[in-house]
C-alpha cells in the first residue's frame, strides 16, 4: 500500500505532465522551434534594401559627408535598431515567442547577405549611371590627401594611385559593400540574438 507522500508525488507529477501536454497542444513549437528563416529574411531584406537606397541617394544629393562621424552614428543606429526589430518580430510573430541562437544568426546572416547584395547592385548603378561624379570626387579627395603628405615620393604616389584605381572600380566597390553588410549584420545579429533568445 502506497504511503501518502508517494500518492501526493504521483499526483503532482501527473498534474504537471497534463499541463505540459496542454501547453504543447496550444503551442506546437515549444521545445522545437523550427520555423523557416529564408522567406522572412528575404522579406526583411527587401525593406532594408529600400531603406539603404533612400539613405545613400539622400546622402549624395544632400551633400552629406558619408565618412563623417554623425552620418556613421546614424547609419549604425539604424542598422542596430533594424536588426533588433527583425529578430524580435521573427521571435514573437513567426516563431511563437521562441528564438534560438542559431535561428537568430541564420536570420541575421541571410538578411545581411540579401541587403548587401541589393545595396551593392544599387551602388553600381549609382556610381556608373545616376551619379558618376561620385568617383571623380573620391579621386580628387584621395589626391588632395596624398599631396598633403610631404614624405611621399612620386613613384610611391603613382603606385598608390594604381592600387586605389583598382579598388575604386564600380564592381569592386559593390562587392565590398555587399561583404560589409554581411559582416556587420552577422556580428550585430549574433550579439542581439544572445540577448533576446528564448529556447
Amino acid at each position: 500500500m502506497e504511503s501518502f507522500p508517494m500518492r501526493a508525488l504521483w499526483f503532482t507529477f501527473g498534474q504537471n505532465k497534463n499541463l505540459l501536454i496542454m501547453k504543447s497542444l496550444d503551442n506546437p513549437n515549444i521545445g522545437n522551434p523550427q520555423s523557416p528563416v529564408f522567406q522572412p529574411s528575404l522579406n526583411y531584406s527587401l525593406i532594408l534594401g529600400l531603406i539603404s537606397i533612400i539613405i545613400m541617394t539622400g546622402a549624395h544629393f544632400a551633400n552629406i559627408d558619408e565618412e563623417g562621424w554623425p552620418f556613421r552614428i546614424v547609419t549604425w543606429a539604424i542598422m542596430i535598431g533594424a536588426i533588433y526589430f527583425i529578430l524580435n518580430h521573427f521571435k514573437t510573430k513567426i516563431n511563437s515567442g521562441y528564438l534560438t541562437l542559431g535561428q537568430g544568426v541564420k536570420v541575421s546572416v541571410l538578411t545581411g547577405l540579401f541587403t548587401g547584395i541589393i545595396a551593392g547592385i544599387f551602388t553600381y548603378f549609382l556610381v556608373t549611371m545616376i551619379a558618376p561624379e561620385i568617383m571623380d570626387m573620391a579621386r580628387e579627395k584621395m589626391l588632395n590627401a596624398m599631396e598633403e603628405q610631404q614624405n611621399v615620393s612620386d613613384s610611391q604616389m603613382q603606385k598608390t594611385l594604381e592600387i586605389a584605381e583598382m579598388l575604386m572600380a564600380p564592381g569592386v566597390i559593390s562587392a565590398m559593400i555587399a561583404l560589409k553588410g554581411l559582416i556587420c549584420y552577422t556580428i550585430i545579429g549574433l550579439i542581439i540574438s544572445a540577448i533576446i533568445k528564448r529556447e
